[in-house]
């Protein structure tokens, strides 16, 4: 293939000549990294080079980027697009587009202000990178090779003073050259350039896919280090902060056989207000506990290791650090006094009306603020998917719109709750918007901020308008109302359509995609209806032998009885458009097929009749589309979570509408 030589200096790039020639140059968009630098937002999409690119914990790259005016090494992609991304590691020069991200302040070493930019959506383009984007990638390429200079091998006759260091491959610079000078021999000695260093270097030149963008070490005369700069990569660190958010000593079930049982954090904040969550297990659990207190300051200090340094799960994170600590020994906590309490400020709130989140998409994160009208006890269930009991209670929350929602508590954070704050004023950060047949709630997560009387105008005008509020009806839409309507209108798809979403587009959002179809069973899967589920995990168990009515469990090693039978079918669905397998679990396959339990489905002869009075029956089916892995592969699988009747009059006006926006008219 014939190739172009861009050549500076001792590199060389090869490209395939039809790159360079047929697909032109792209044009990025001047002054984003500035715009970021002054703390602005610039819209997107916007257009970018990647100049270097580095891998870090194996689910995330840390980017150099080029807008076309500015270089920056502030960038990071998102862990949904780290495949994405690999398959570019060694292609750099290259353009992307950016749709979404996310800039987060913090400090450097010196103590200004920077921000870091999260990219969480992003698309790699065909076109090729402007001149300059080379031009830069080849310098930084050259500035960190001169950096790095091996020290010169001892010629055979001499006696090596050390241990003889092997280099694992050449610079790009180095020229391999032969003792006798022949042009024909193959090289025996390896000249390479003049050392800077004593000490030998064993790791490899870095290229331009490879370059060094590492963190700036703390200065000698700092004492502490900046939240903003921990990272697993940190060998050794020490905070200051003050102590909030200070949990109990929780229980929790060990699902992957790590040895854990009980659970105790809290939240530290340094003083540029950087926070980071601090845990700890068992035993460890108990010490801190006891130790940690709400609104002191102290340190927390590890110059061993940093193995307990984590990446934190962003649905799990309410802190704007991207990790967390786990403290794996004892003394590693010690109380401050000798630095001034840091004042942290009261939560920011992005403010979302209560009746705005009637038809918002389930998941969806929002900040409230509303008056407690009712506090319900403290209730025990039982998880169905895994067996475990937990408690739940639910709080009713009023806006000054006379619109009020159910907020709701798990754990620690449900038993916790004071009973006394009715009708105080609650503010609350971070929390899920969850619907179910039109009626929508909020859910409180790992990640959710809540505070009570908050020091804010708009809590104290909503205090004044619920001690004089009018006496108009309350509308709650967490309890029956016929929202429905609204879900059926927003989220109704055809098959056709679905069936053919790109695979990327499925993998944006890991809980997958929501949906509703109009259709009829065409097929049922009559040989497998039903398994025997653990009753400890409600996964599939296997009878240790044939006839004996004993199971055995290999998720949770449970044997025994109490082994119950579980509905599972599969379900070939059809409309207008074309056809899709789902399946079908538990209560929502026996809503279906109009069973109580899966006890009905053993005998043969019943289970035909029940499976025919379902078939060619038009339905609702609520659909979610999830991208799953198994050995490596990746596959679509629809699950239904609910069926009912279609409300013909509303389908009506849906469908009466499509036309009219088509042209047609009935």
């Amino acid at each position: 293939m014939n190739t172009l030589q861009i050549e500076t200096g001792f590199l060389k790039k090869p490209l395939p000549s039809f790159v360079m020639a047929q697909r032109p140059a792209a044009r990025l968009q001047g002054g984003f990294i500035n715009a970021i630098k002054r703390g602005e937002t610039p819209r997107t999409p916007v257009l970018l080079a990647v100049v270097a690119m580095k891998e870090i914990d194996n689910d995330s790259f840390r980017l150099r980027v080029y807008d076309g005016e500015t270089k920056a090494s502030t960038f990071s992609t998102a862990r949904i697009l780290f495949q994405q991304f690999s398959a570019k590691a060694g292609d750099v020069p290259f353009v992307i587009r950016v749709d979404t991200y996310r800039n987060t302040p913090c400090r450097n070493d010196q103590g200004k202000e920077v921000f870091l930019t999260f990219i969480s959506k992003a698309a790699i383009l065909t076109c090729r990178a402007p001149p300059e984007a080379y031009e830069i990638a080849l310098e930084q390429s050259q500035s960190q090779t001169q950096r790095i200079a091996p020290q010169p091998l001892p010629q055979p006759h001499e006696k090596p003073q050390d241990e003889m260091f092997r280099v694992p491959y050449l610079p790009t610079r180095c020229r391999p050259v032969t003792q006798k000078g022949s042009e024909n021999e193959p090289p025996s000695v390896v000249q390479l350039a003049p050392s800077v260093s004593s000490r030998p270097v064993q790791q490899p030149s870095p290229t331009i896919a490879n370059l060094s963008l590492r963190t700036p070490p703390r200065r000698k005369d700092s004492p502490t280090t900046p939240v903003g700069f921990l990272s697993p990569r940190t060998k050794g660190y020490i905070l200051c902060g003050l102590v909030s958010n200070k949990t109990a000593v929780t229980p929790i079930p060990d699902t992957h056989n790590t040895g854990h049982n009980r659970i105790f954090s809290f939240v530290l904040t340094d003083k540029h207000l950087d926070d980071i969550k601090v845990s700890a297990y068992n035993e460890l659990a108990d010490y801190y506990h006891d130790m940690v207190q709400n609104g002191l300051m102290c340190y927390v200090r590890d110059r061993e290791s940093s193995s307990s340094i984590r990446r934190t799960p962003s649905k799990y994170n309410n802190t704007k650090s991207d990790y967390h600590i786990v403290m794996n020994k004892r003394e590693l906590v010690q109380p401050c006094t000798d630095q001034p309490l840091i004042k942290i400020p009261a939560l920011r709130l992005n403010k979302t009306a209560i009746q705005s989140i009637r038809g918002m998409r389930a998941d969806q994160a929002v900040d409230v603020l509303g008056i407690i009208t009712a506090i319900d006890p403290v209730e025990k269930i039982v998880v169905q998917r895994t067996g475990r009991e937990t408690v739940k209670r639910v709080v009713k929350l009023l806006d000054s719109a006379n619109t009020s929602i159910h907020v709701l508590l798990w754990g620690s954070e449900a038993t916790s709750f004071p009973e006394d704050s009715l009708h105080q004023v609650l503010a609350i950060q971070n929390c899920v918007v969850k619907e179910f047949r039109g009626n929508f709630s909020l859910q409180v997560l790992g990640s959710t901020k809540m505070e009570f009387n908050p020091d804010s105008n708009d809590a104290a005008l909503l205090q004044n308008w619920f001690r004089q509020r009018p006496e108009d009806s309350e509308e709650c839409i967490s309890e029956a109302h016929d929202y429905a309507a609204e879900v059926f209108t927003r989220d109704l798809r055809c098959i056709g359509t679905m069936a053919n979403v790109p695979v990327a587009t499925l993998a944006e959002d890991p809980r997958g995609v929501y949906f509703n179809i109009v259709g009829y069973a065409e097929e049922i899967r009559r040989n497998s209806m039903f398994y025997v589920a653990c009753p400890t995990c409600q996964k599939k168990g296997t009878e240790t032998e044939p006839g004996s009515g004993v199971y055995r469990c290999d998720k949770c090693n449970f044997q025994g009885e109490g082994f119950t039978r579980t509905t599972m079918i599969s379900v070939k669905i059809a409309d207008w458009s074309g056809s899709h397998w789902i399946s079908m679990f538990s209560d929502y396959a026996n809503h279906f097929l109009n069973i109580d339990t899966a006890d009905e489905l053993v005998d043969n002869e019943a289970a035909e009749r029940i499976v025919d009075e379902v078939l060619f029956r038009t339905r609702v089916f609520r659909v979610r589309a999830k991208i799953d892995s198994y050995n490596g592969v990746d596959s679509v699988s629809w699950n239904a979570y609910d069926v009912y009747d279609v409300p013909y009059e509303v389908y009506k006006t849906v469908l009466t509408e499509t036309l009219a926006k088509i042209g047609c008219a009935i």
